[in-house]
């Protein structure tokens, strides 16, 4: 935008019309911040628009390598395509437990793999000139401390939609005091990304008194044998079915007490999908398309004649459970019975 400071380029994502956007704004407060390490809350559903400004201002002469550092492979993933569309002649290489190309000019690494003395040692501290890492409110944990510590580039942007810590770590200090820009909820709403909502407390017998607190928080298998009961269960069922809407994401005390509740929805016939860290986590990338609304056509035979067979429709399902991973067995339930006329048709 002429007389804005911003280049055009990066003005045009950042908002078609103008100053006014969270990301104008955003690109406004990186590009001149003063201080070298600048913290960036951001909201989270919006990573395009996080890495999209971390891709644009990486693209100077002052910054030949770039390192993005991030917890889980998803965003790595999201990263590099959303760097791919802005720095299409870029060198992009990966960095994690599958993928590991130390020289590429544009690094996207996990922290899990990083962090370890062996891999970090593989880089000399001035490595890279920018580093970009996000979910940077994790960044006092020790796996991100010990690649902050570790590197010191020209730059370094930390990308959270949880900027306040709830055992006060203070994640400013890691930058320099230097909060770059901040787009809240109320912001988030005002502008059109996130919607407006309802907040609703629901009844709740749980003696929390009781449960030990160790390490500042609930002793976690005490916690989760007061939460895990029917009672409980039964009046969560009650209240989603009351207020839950068409999708829901509930947040359990931990893998046990998400297991449980799974199972309990289930038992009730109602599709879920439990994810986590663990072993008997429902697989990630599966589970948010079985949640979603399915409709099921089927044909008694491919062919009809010299023809095609037609499909025929028989109505929404909702996902029961999948076996296997190639072939992969997936059983749906329909919502409502079929008429007579198409089940002798189909059989």
């Amino acid at each position: 935008m002429p007389g804005s400071g911003i280049p055009a380029a990066i003005a045009d994502w950042a908002h078609p019309a103008g100053p006014g956007g969270a990301r104008y704004e955003a690109a406004a407060a990186v590009l001149t911040t003063g201080g070298a390490n600048p913290l960036l809350p951001h909201l989270e559903r919006d990573l395009a628009a996080a890495s999209g400004l971390a891709a644009f201002d990486t693209a100077r002469e002052a910054f030949r390598r770039i390192l993005f550092v991030a917890h889980r492979e998803e965003i790595l993933s999201q990263a590099v395509a959303t760097f791919r569309r802005i720095r299409p002649t870029a060198a992009f290489g990966l960095y994690h437990g599958g993928e590991k190309s130390p020289e590429a000019d544009i690094l996207f690494a996990s922290v899990q793999t990083l962090n370890r003395r062996a891999h970090l040692e593989r880089f000399a501290p001035d490595a890279f000139d920018y580093i970009v890492v996000d979910e940077f409110h994790h960044a006092d944990a020790d796996t991100y401390r010990r690649v902050i510590d570790h590197f010191e580039p020209a730059f370094l942007l930390g990308l959270t939609a949880t900027p306040e810590r709830a055992d006060g770590g203070n994640l400013l200090a890691l930058c320099g005091e230097n909060l770059a820009y901040r787009c809240a909820v109320p912001r988030g709403i005002e502008l059109g990304l996130l919607c407006p909502f309802d907040y609703y407390g629901v009844p709740d017998d749980v003696d929390y008194t009781n449960i030990p607190w160790r390490s500042s928080r609930f002793d976690e298998k005490k916690l989760t044998a007061a939460v895990a009961t029917h009672k409980r269960a039964t009046n969560i069922l009650d209240q989603w079915r009351k207020r839950g809407g068409e999708r829901t994401i509930a947040f359990c005390v931990s893998q046990r007490h998400a297991d449980f509740m799974r199972q309990w929805f289930r038992h009730h016939e109602v599709p879920c999908a439990a994810v986590h860290a663990g072993a008997t986590s429902d697989q990630r990338s599966l589970s948010l398309e079985q949640l979603a609304t399915v409709h099921l056509f089927v044909r008694s035979a491919k062919k009809r004649g010299a023809n095609s067979a037609p499909f025929v429709y028989c109505g929404p399902v909702s996902f029961v459970d999948w076996q296997g991973d190639s072939p992969i067995t997936v059983r749906w339930k329909l919502e409502s019975a079929l008429p007579e006329r198409l089940v002798r048709e189909l059989t």
